[in-house]
C-alpha cells in the first residue's frame, strides 16, 4: 500500500496519492506540492505598471484635494503628468 501512494499517477498529471491528498485536503501547508507564488510589495508594484499608476494617483489625492472635470473624469495634465512617469 504504501508503495502504491508513492507512484506518480497519470490520471492525476504525475502526481502520487499521497501529493493528491495534500492539494485536496491541505493546499495552503508548506508540504503541498503545489504553491502560491507570494512576492513581495515592492516585486508586485515593479512587475505592474497599472499598480504603479494607482500609487501615483494616490499619493497625489492625499496632497490636496481633486477638482474632476465637468464629466466626473480625471483632469488630462495630471494624468498625462502621471503617465509620463511610468
Amino acid at each position: 500500500m504504501l508503495g502504491y501512494n508513492d507512484t506518480p499517477l497519470s490520471d492525476c498529471d504525475g502526481f502520487t496519492p499521497l501529493q493528491m491528498h495534500k492539494i485536496i485536503y491541505s493546499p495552503f501547508e508548506k508540504d503541498c506540492p503545489i504553491q502560491i507564488n507570494q512576492l513581495n510589495n515592492e516585486q508586485l508594484i515593479n512587475s505592474s505598471p497599472i499598480l504603479k499608476i494607482v500609487l501615483e494617483l494616490l499619493s497625489r489625492l492625499g496632497e490636496s484635494p481633486l477638482k474632476l472635470t465637468l464629466n466626473e473624469n480625471l483632469p488630462r495634465p495630471l494624468m498625462k503628468d502621471i503617465y509620463s512617469k511610468h
